[in-house]
């Protein structure tokens, strides 16, 4: 969870509270438990979508791992394949395997 949202999850959490608790004092002022339910059941959906966004972000960090190891194990093949090739054949006969190096 993001420390930001998670300060304000928080922070909206004691301020639903407190206006529970003094809804008499600021029913007349606009803050109706009307008001409170719908900031305490957006407070509720802010935190599912970032415990949804910390899912994702763990799956995205698996990934790119994933992806940046296979992407050391095709270079290196690569590479390996390339000095067998140029080890073996002439430079004109290289493009002839998809080498396009000059050298």
């Amino acid at each position: 969870m993001s420390k930001i949202i998670s300060e304000q999850i928080g922070k909206t959490r004691a301020l639903v509270s407190g206006l529970r608790s003094q809804i008499n004092l600021v029913r007349n002022k606009g803050i109706d438990a009307e008001f409170i339910n719908q900031l305490e059941a957006d407070n509720k959906k802010l935190a599912m979508l970032d415990a949804e966004l910390d899912k994702m972000r763990d799956a995205v960090f698996a990934k790119t791992r994933e992806t940046n190891q296979l992407l050391v194990s095709v270079k290196s093949r690569v590479q390996s394949t390339k000095k067998t090739v140029k080890g073996n054949f002439t430079q004109e006969r290289w493009i002839d395997f998809g080498i396009a190096d000059k050298r």
